[in-house]
């Protein structure tokens, strides 16, 4: 479990500053790759290393998506 949430998180944190310096045109893609992104950090589970961080990223990526 452990391993497997550090893989998912390590995943997001590379996808996340790809996304934002280049970032789709069209805004309904933009928002469906922000949606992916979130499936991705609710899959980290609780009490692994990268829980904390994952729900930190979430809340962000939440708020982006909103915007």
């Amino acid at each position: 479990m452990e391993t497997e949430a550090q893989a998912t998180l390590k995943e997001t944190n590379e996808q996340i500053p790809s996304l934002i310096a280049s970032p789709p045109s069209d805004p309904q893609q933009f928002k469906a790759q922000i949606q992916g992104v979130i499936n991705q950090l609710k899959t980290i589970k609780a009490g692994t290393t990268a829980y904390a961080e994952a729900q930190r990223l979430l809340v962000a990526a939440q708020k982006k998506l909103q915007q």
